[in-house]
């Protein structure tokens, strides 16, 4: 293969509004509508303490300062996800029932499950707010002493290779699948190590347990710090300002591993055109917040802006990438 999924660390910027009107219609008659005036969930079909989640709580904040109504992140994790999305596809479409999207609940979920009991991308698109790349890392103690060490041995004898796996669609994995697939090495004769989430790969990895592991900045933190694993590269176009030292895939010669799972905020099918605008704008401004910036720093994230036909283009974009690695 010769390209990955187009990064979506190549666009950052995002935003608030405090509000907005519109005309709305009754017969011959108008009256102004103004949006929002009560309490919001903005659900989270993911446990607490994620990056979907922490990047929604962030959101929530800036939100509820700006409009001045409660903007309260609601976490119903479980179920693939399904359960969550699903809720929030048959609620009102009113605007005050909304969700944290993400990669793994849009186009992951799509390539993953072919029998939904709703159409994704059916569902309102108002635009993303951030993003985290992935760092691929071995252990410190790992024979491979350099990439084109991991590089040689992964090409002439993989079946020496361990990796941790999420054995699911996942942008963790997928930035494994994209290493191998970028330096022509036949992932299928390594081992996967099975684990449940960025943190067991982090252990596995400093453990030595795996030959390489791929996690989100944040959860790397510790284990760099103590020196137990050692950074390969980050799949961003840019380097991370917490790991500034880590180059990126395209500094080290691997220009399409490009994971990279973006968050943003969708809501049921048919949103009134004067929510959008409200939520657009609102993702707008604080992709360009001081406050925000900094927070989205210190869980790993970088704001990411861009509006509801951008991110319904970059999710049908990347459906036809991700297909080729999971058929």
């Amino acid at each position: 293969m010769k390209r990955g999924p187009r990064t979506l660390a190549v666009i950052l910027s995002l935003v608030v509004m405090a509000g907005g009107t519109i005309t709305v219609w009754s017969g011959d008659s108008h009256a102004q509508a103004k949006y929002p005036t009560r309490a919001i969930e903005l659900v989270v079909a993911n446990p607490p303490g994620g990056s979907i989640d922490l990047t929604a709580r962030v959101a929530a904040a800036f939100l509820n300062k700006r409009w001045g109504v409660p903007v309260n992140v609601i976490n119903k994790p479980g179920g693939k996800a399904i359960p969550g999305s699903y809720e929030v596809f048959n609620a009102a479409p009113n605007g005050y029932t909304m969700f944290n999207d993400s990669a793994g609940t849009s186009e992951f979920l799509v390539v993953s499950e072919r029998n939904l009991p709703f159409d994704i991308m059916q569902r309102t698109y108002i635009g993303t707010h951030s993003a985290v790349s992935y760092i691929l890392a071995t252990p410190a103690n790992s024979p491979y002493k350099t990439l084109q060490g991991l590089i040689a041995e992964a090409k002439n004898n993989p079946q020496n290779l361990r990796y941790a796996s999420l054995a699911g669609t996942t942008s963790i994995e997928l930035a494994i699948r994209q290493f191998f697939s970028a330096i022509g090495a036949d992932i299928s004769k390594t081992k996967a190590v099975l684990c449940d989430g960025g943190a067991a790969v982090v252990t596995l990895t400093a453990g030595g347990h795996v030959s390489l592991g791929s996690a989100g900045t944040s959860g790397w933190l510790p284990s760099i710090k103590a020196e137990t694993v050692q950074p390969l590269f980050i799949t961003s176009k840019e380097r991370n300002p917490l790991l500034p030292e880590v180059p990126t895939s395209t500094e080290v010669g691997l220009p399409t591993v490009t994971a990279t799972n973006w968050f943003g905020i969708s809501g049921p099918p048919k949103l009134p055109t004067h929510v959008v605008e409200v939520w657009d704008a609102a993702l707008k401004d604080m992709a360009k917040d001081p406050g925000v910036i900094a927070q989205f720093k210190n869980i790993g994230a970088v704001p990411l802006y861009l509006n509801g036909q951008e991110t319904r283009k970059f999710i049908t974009d990347n459906l036809e990438d991700l297909k080729k690695f999971w058929n």
